[in-house]
């Protein structure tokens, strides 16, 4: 994405830093998760990606090009062809 003009060099670390704050996050929350109803967990999702938006917005990163990286799939995504 880099390479492309999709993404600057400082987003892109960006993006890494956050992708591994959210894995910690995640690690550090699964038993947490388990525990909620469907509907907290879904409550739970929204404020994630309302979080997720604005840390976008303030990085100058538009999320619809990102769905590969945050949202899953495997458009973009971290693997060979991803943020290089």
């Amino acid at each position: 994405m880099v390479d492309d003009g999709t993404i600057t060099s400082d987003q892109k670390a960006a993006i890494e830093a956050k992708l591994a704050e959210l894995k910690e996050e995640r690690e550090s929350n699964r038993d947490e998760m388990k525990d909620l109803t469907p509907e907290e967990r879904k409550a739970k999702h929204e404020e994630h990606r309302t979080e997720l938006e604005s840390w976008a917005s303030e990085q100058g990163l538009d999320l619809s090009d990102l769905k590969g990286i945050f949202m899953g799939g495997r458009k973009g995504g971290m693997g060979p062809h991803g943020m290089r």
